[in-house]
């Protein structure tokens, strides 16, 4: 694995007995497309937002790349504003059985882990999920087809993964069949507005060969009417922009762009 890769911007058993700490189950592998978080890190502002043309990658290829350099943290404006605007909504739940999908490198495991919760982390990738330091059970799994009885959490996040699904209606059914009457689903992903001016995940490897990683942008109206039509109750989206970040490369991007949302975030309950 090459350990120069770079990210350059964004368009990633039983219930009972589960899998062992730091044990990760991969008897689950399905299709190559179900799903992936997208990059973790970005080199500058100004290259995240690729217009450039490049050669696009379904996302099994394309994180199996990034594995090794793929950090577990939110270190560029994108990432800080979007996990600013889920802390909001995961900060007041009380959860008892939480499901991390899309976990990859394991961003968000330490968060739900203080909430004294059960937690899982499920990741379609094994080079991802073997770069996830969490001590929570990892599954790897399709999230098209979930391998957990019904009615199994009270909360499911899914961050930034959901623009890798062919199917996000066909998803967020599924995700409504574990989660439990009155659990909690808050899921993000890049903003349409951004798929619409020509934003593209993108990243460069070692070698200088730029790849995008494909990426299925959806309104907001479609990702209502998805959650809605399933029996889903919304009580916020969010779309937050880079309100109160003030780096050169910030600016730079607001000179560009102007002030526009970059992330979507729905919080939907089970009814």
């Amino acid at each position: 694995m090459d350990k120069g890769t770079k990210d350059e911007g964004p368009l990633r058993g039983t219930k009972d007995q589960g899998p062992r700490t730091n044990e990760i189950v991969s008897s689950f592998i399905l299709h190559p497309l179900s799903f992936f978080r997208p990059p973790s890190f970005v080199l500058r502002l100004s290259s995240f937002f690729s217009r450039r043309p490049v050669r696009i990658l379904d996302p099994q290829p394309a994180y199996a790349l990034w594995a090794d350099s793929y950090p577990p943290l939110a270190h560029n404006p994108l990432m800080l504003a979007e996990q600013a605007a889920l802390e909001t909504r995961l900060a007041p739940l009380t959860p008892t059985n939480v499901l991390d999908l899309g976990t990859g490198s394991g961003r968000w495991l330490p968060f739900l882990e203080r909430t004294g919760a059960k937690c899982v982390g499920l990741d379609f990738s094994l080079p991802m999920l073997k770069q996830n330091p969490a001590s929570s059970p990892l599954v790897c799994a399709d999230a098209a087809s979930l391998p957990f009885p019904n009615d199994s959490f009270d909360l499911i996040l899914a961050s930034l993964m959901a623009g890798h699904l062919r199917d996000l209606a066909g998803w967020v059914a599924e995700v409504r069949r574990v989660l439990r009457r009155g659990g909690h689903l808050l899921y993000s992903d890049f903003h349409p507005l951004g798929a619409a001016a020509g934003w593209q995940r993108t990243f460069k490897t070692a070698t200088g060969e730029s790849f995008a990683v494909r990426h299925y942008p959806r309104s907001i109206a479609y990702q209502r009417a998805a959650l809605v039509g399933v029996g889903f109750k919304i009580q916020a989206v969010l779309e937050p922009g880079l309100e109160g970040q003030t780096s050169s490369a910030v600016e730079a991007f607001r000179q560009r762009w102007g002030e526009r949302p970059v992330v979507a975030v729905f919080h939907a309950v089970k009814r």
